[in-house]
């Protein structure tokens, strides 16, 4: 996964919209992404984890927006990437408030996500949900949200604290930084599972020697039963003797077929050969042999027993599932004949109550059509009534205002009303334009006044600023120019001085460095010398450990070694002990000669100022900075007064052309204040005789009539449908009664039931016949098939199936016992046998 461009809005520490172009920096190589504490650099990172997973590490995703964002600024983070050569983009946003659309306060806006791939042919949405997009990103980049932390980003501050943490504690953080906690989890897993497989082992075992201890037993027993007295040589066990567990049973013969009840031999994948018993005598073979031959005929003859006793153990299965279906037909015809008894004495009432809801359903019509002509009867007296108390209120009210009409009908009332609305609109407007006319009158003589008022006022400003231009270009200005100073040479001295004040602090670092790194030189030095003597020290001794008597010494070349140098193996000092102190003296020299250079280029560097200390060289700066900020503070006053002399010029030349304006003005409001006292003139005398009181009043009154006028005509019209819709009624209803079976409207009412009930009663009565019928038919077809007119006894019949059944069992494990005893006396007559091979 390679990022290209990272856009953030309102996340973490970022309050606005930021962008990071990563693919810009791609050319460069190797780029590190630095800032004080607190910038972002980490809220980055935390960025693009957040946009392809959902989360960040060893933060909380519930905080992701700033706390220092507008209301109106949406949170999101959108990743540019390529994966494979194909570009994708990622945009995330969490569940966030915005203000709402309509009205004031916020409303709740979702998280959601989506994934966008860009291809030549243009772009195709992969996913729009937040789960899905973070599982396809997952697929695509290869690696998990916590893999992807510590593979690709390292937690801030978790390798600091390995390199500074002990053994154990280092242990913990690397199994944190890399998941090394699986590997433990599989220990665990490992030796519960070897701990369970133990105890399954022990388990079988213990099952094994108890099987093996039955197995004994019923051999015994069948000895017993068959009469068979095995010979044995003294001390050789007999057929009742219980061997100690774990001792080994005698294999089976390779080609005798495998019996009931046989348990079955253990899986394994090694081939095996079982032990063999202790040897027989030669004497006592031949008896085994005889006992053994005269077992084979019982043994063929319980073989075509056991054959028999199959046979009638399925003819018992048989006879018993036959008798279970015949009894099972006739429990079916005897069910079916007591529900049609049962339906044939409930036939009656089902039928009366079939008839009386059939009876409701023919009613149901003329019902309707009665009651609807009772609501049109009542819709019509309603209307009338509205229709006469409306009329009623509007003729009372035309009559206080003088305009009742003769009629009484729709278009009498509303032409009255039309005519007398109309004249108390022109009065009313009369009345207003009279008092607009005066309102304008009022307003030009104001702004005549006004505009008198502004044109003093601007002469006054004119002079103002006058004189304030002589006085800045005549009295301040001229003795401040004279003690300017050049600000560019103060600045490079305090450059220069600052240069030093830098380098005679890494000056004297350097030359804490360099006592530092020659004390350590001195160090490594004494302890390379002290090395080199306890090697030359301890050579002697490794030397007579070598010596052998008759062979020349190396060093004497005697042969004879009388008194060999003693040594200590544990004091002894290496060549390799040697080699690490030269190596470590070597590191302190060559950190002694970097110090050493370090401190001479910068004393260098610094030239004559190298022996002034740094308190000299601030002292200087700060007097420096001093003189520049007293200068500044002198350009910034001249500067001040410079802008106030131009601005002042300005406010004059504003002035002048603002005294030019406001006396055109002024000519300009008495021609205004002329025309508005003419005008109101006009209109005081068009309102002569007309009385303002009486003209709101009708107004207020006409405004009332207004509302009572709407919907007067609507009112006429559903009267008179009304009237026709109560003409129709009638004649559906003397329709409806004439196809019924009733006379009158109240017959049919009292004869109808709730719609419900009678479906219930209709739906009963066919479920009835459908019943009755159904088991009709099943009894036929049961009749067909052979009813018996006794049921039979199952019991009976499953005894005899059981004691079959039981029997066959018995002689199997009898036969299988037999078997095994013939394979034990073939075994112990000697005969050769066959390696077991357990698969």
């Amino acid at each position: 996964m390679k990022p290209l461009k990272l856009k953030l809005q309102a996340f973490g520490s970022f309050p606005g919209s930021v962008e990071v172009d990563f693919d810009s920096l791609a050319p460069r190589g190797v780029f590190v992404v630095s800032g004080d504490t607190g910038t972002g650099k980490t809220t980055i990172f935390d960025a693009m984890c957040w946009g392809l997973y959902g989360e960040m590490p060893l933060k909380d995703t519930g905080h992701v927006r700033s706390d220092h964002a507008p209301v109106d600024t949406e949170t999101l983070v959108e990743l540019t990437f390529e994966c494979d050569g194909v570009r994708y983009v990622v945009e995330r946003k969490p569940t966030q408030g915005r203000p709402a659309k309509r009205g004031s306060g916020t409303a709740t806006e979702q998280a959601s996500a989506s994934l966008v791939k860009i291809g030549a042919d243009g772009s195709e949405l992969l996913s729009s949900k937040t789960r899905e997009t973070s599982a396809r990103c997952e697929e695509l980049v290869g690696l998990d949200a916590t893999q992807f932390q510590r593979v690709v980003l390292l937690p801030q501050g978790e390798f600091a604290r390995f390199l500074l943490a002990g053994t154990n504690e280092r242990e913990h953080l690397l199994g944190k930084l890399f998941g090394a906690r699986v590997f433990d989890d599989m220990v665990d897993y490992l030796k519960a599972h070897r701990d369970t497989l133990r105890s399954r082992l022990q388990t079988a075992d213990a099952d094994i020697k108890a099987q093996l201890d039955n197995a004994r037993e019923s051999l015994a027993r069948v000895h017993e039963a068959l009469g068979i007295e095995v010979p044995r040589r003294s001390g050789t066990p007999g057929p009742n003797h219980r061997s100690p567990p774990g001792s080994p049973t005698p294999p089976a013969e390779p080609d005798t077929p495998a019996e009931p009840d046989t348990p079955a031999e253990p899986d394994g994948e090694a081939a095996t050969t079982e032990a063999s018993p202790e040897p027989v005598a030669l004497a006592d073979r031949d008896d085994l042999g005889s006992i053994r031959a005269a077992v084979v005929e019982p043994l063929e003859k319980a073989g075509t027993q056991v054959q028999e006793l199959k046979g009638l153990a399925d003819a018992a299965a048989g006879t018993h599932s036959t008798a279970e279906q015949a009894a099972q037909r006739f429990d079916y015809a005897l069910l079916h004949l007591h529900q049609i008894e049962r339906l044939d004495a409930e036939q009656g009432d089902v039928m009366a109550a079939e008839a009386a809801a059939l009876l409701s359903r023919s009613a149901r019509p003329v019902v309707v059509e009665s009651d609807a002509l009772v609501k049109a009867r009542a819709i019509h007296a309603a209307n009338t009534s509205a229709r006469d108390e409306r009329v009623t209120r509007i003729m009372g009210d035309l009559g206080a205002l003088g305009a009742a009409p003769d009629q009484s009908s729709a278009a009498a009332i509303t032409k009255a009303y039309e005519e007398h609305r109309q004249t108390n609109q022109e009065q009313d407007s009369k009345l207003k334009a009279e008092l607009a006319a005066a309102e304008e009158h009022q307003r030009a003589t104001a702004a005549h006044a006004d505009a008198c008022t502004e044109l003093e006022a601007a002469q006054e400003r004119k002079s103002t600023a006058d004189a304030l231009v002589t006085r800045i270009e005549q009295s301040d200005l001229p003795p401040l120019r004279e003690r300017r100073a050049d600000p560019a040479e103060l600045r490079s001295k305090i450059d220069a001085t600052t240069r030093s004040v830098e380098l005679r602090t890494r000056l004297d670092a350097a030359l804490a460095s360099f006592h530092k790194a020659e004390k350590a030189a001195q160090t490594a030095s004494a302890e390379h010398k002290r090395v080199f003597e306890s090697f030359l020290a301890s050579q002697a001794p490794l030397l007579a450990q070598r010596l052998v008597d008759g062979e020349p010494c190396p060093v004497c070349g005697s042969d004879v070694h009388p008194a060999p140098a003693p040594g200590d193996e544990a004091s002894t000092t290496s060549s390799a002990d040697l080699e690490r102190a030269a190596e470590a003296q070597q590191k302190a020299g060559d950190a002694l000669g970097k110090a050493t250079t370090k401190v001479e280029k910068l004393r260098v560097e610094l030239g004559d100022d190298a022996e002034r200390s740094s308190g000299e060289l601030e002292a200087r700066r700060v007097e420096l900075d001093k003189e520049l900020a007293e200068d500044t503070e002198l350009q910034e006053r001249i500067a001040a007064l410079e802008q106030q002399l131009i601005d002042t010029r300005e406010s004059l030349h504003t002035a002048e052309t603002q005294i030019a304006a406001l006396e055109q003005s002024k000519i300009n409001t008495e021609e205004k204040l002329g025309v508005a006292k003419q005008a109101f003139t006009e209109a005081t005398e068009a309102t002569e005789g007309i009385d303002a009181d009486t003209v709101q009043a009708d107004a207020a009154v006409l405004a009332t009539l207004g509302d009572q006028m709407e919907g007067l005509e609507d009112l006429f019209i559903s009267v008179a449908q009304a009237d026709s819709s109560v003409k129709d009624c009638r004649t559906r209803l003397a329709d409806a009664l004439e196809a019924s079976d009733f006379e009158t409207a109240e017959a049919a009412q009292a004869a109808l039931l709730d719609q419900h009930e009678e479906t219930e009663l209709i739906n009963r009565a066919n479920a009835h016949r459908d019943k009755r019928t159904a088991s009709a038919a099943a009894l036929v077809t049961l009749s067909e098939q052979e009813v018996p007119e006794q049921r039979p006894d199952l019991e009976q019949t499953r005894i005899a199936k059981g004691d079959r059944a039981a029997g066959t069992r018995q002689t199997c494990r009898c036969v299988a016992n037999c078997h095994r005893q013939r394979r034990v006396l073939r075994h112990r007559a000697g005969e050769p046998r066959r390696a077991r091979v357990w698969l």
